[in-house]
C-alpha cells in the first residue's frame, strides 16, 4: 500500500508541477527590485495565547516602510497559526491592521509561499 500512495503523490506533484496555473512565479533579481522576506509570523487571535500579539506595531511599521519604498514582499510558511486560531478570529484582530498593509501592496508585489508545514 506504501508503494501505491507513494506513487500516487509523486505523480500528482509531477502533474502540478506541469500545470500552467501553478507554474512557479520567477521574480527578477536584477536591479533595482528589492524584496522583503517573511516567515512564519503564526498570526493568532490578540489574546494570551497569541505568541505574535506583541509584535503587531513592529510589524505594522515593517510593511509601510517596505511598501513606501516599493519593495516586493514575500510571505513564507504559517502566517496565521491555524493550529490554534479559527481563521475569522484571526481576520477579526489583524485585519484593519496587518492584512489592511497587506492588501495596500500591488498583487504583482505581494507572494506568498505555501510551506509544508502550513499544509499539514
Amino acid at each position: 500500500m506504501r508503494d501505491q500512495n507513494y506513487h500516487e503523490t509523486f505523480n500528482r506533484l509531477d502533474e502540478l508541477w506541469e500545470a500552467e496555473e501553478y507554474r512557479t512565479k520567477k521574480l527578477s533579481l536584477d536591479l533595482p527590485h528589492a524584496y522583503a522576506i517573511f516567515s512564519d509570523w503564526h498570526l493568532g487571535n490578540g489574546k494570551g495565547a497569541d505568541n505574535f500579539r506583541r509584535n503587531k506595531a513592529a510589524l505594522v511599521r515593517a510593511l509601510r516602510y517596505y511598501k513606501e519604498r516599493g519593495f516586493t514582499l514575500i510571505l513564507l510558511g504559517d502566517v496565521e497559526e491555524l493550529w490554534q486560531f479559527d481563521f475569522d478570529e484571526i481576520r477579526s484582530r489583524y485585519d484593519a491592521s496587518i492584512y489592511r498593509r497587506l492588501r495596500e501592496f500591488p498583487r504583482q508585489q505581494l507572494h506568498r509561499v505555501f510551506m509544508p508545514s502550513a499544509c499539514r
